[in-house]
């Protein structure tokens, strides 16, 4: 599959956003089992097949609710601000794997706990909170941060990257984002697409 950078800008510069989110993000090519893990084309689908069923029984999610995003799922990052930076080409900060959780009941599942363990003393951190959840995301550093969820939290995270590391062979951290909806996913991604569309 080919994961030229030519073909992603020329494509940022002649789709329209949405059809962009569709071809390089929703559908199932995807650069890092290509080039990283180095599967083979024609194991590609049941690779990120495996890959889906280990994410979504660890977090108990259905099995379509999971989705690889960012540079390690184009080969380049789409932050405006990293300007296409190659996946790994930063040797100062190591470049991690997003996944995309999208569930409505876990998100009001960890909104909800999140809420019940309010404290005073981490209102600073709440307040930084507000903007992802009104967005519909929540992002895993952050209900880590709350010792009441850290540790059940923290176990699922580490044996999900466990069995990812031993039965994929994914050799970078990841990353994990619980989304309300695939509205909510697509308007994200759709926001940096137009962003990076604007600077290029």
């Amino acid at each position: 599959m080919d994961f030229d950078e030519s073909l992603v800008l020329h494509d940022l510069k002649n789709l329209c956003s949405k059809d962009f989110y569709f071809k390089h993000i929703v559908k199932s090519k995807n650069w890092y089992f290509s080039n990283i893990l180095k599967t083979p084309d024609s194991y590609i689908l049941d690779k990120i097949d495996y890959f889906k069923e280990i994410v979504s029984k660890q977090f108990r999610v259905s099995f379509h609710s999971v989705l690889m995003v960012g540079s390690a799922k184009i080969g380049y990052s789409l932050c405006p601000k990293k300007k296409l930076k190659p996946f790994g080409s930063d040797p100062l900060h190591e470049s991690d794997i997003d996944i995309a959780i999208v569930s409505d009941v876990l998100f009001y599942s960890i909104w909800g706990h999140l809420k019940e363990n309010y404290e005073y003393k981490y209102e600073n951190f709440y307040r930084n909170m507000f903007r992802p959840i009104f967005r519909g995301y929540i992002n895993d550093y952050l209900f880590l941060k709350i010792p009441n969820l850290r540790n059940n939290w923290q176990k699922i995270i580490d044996d999900t990257n466990l069995k990812l590391q031993d039965d994929l062979e994914f050799l970078h951290k990841t990353s994990y984002r619980v989304y309300r909806s695939w509205e909510d996913l697509e308007e994200y991604q759709l926001q940096g697409i137009n962003d990076i569309q604007s600077n290029i």
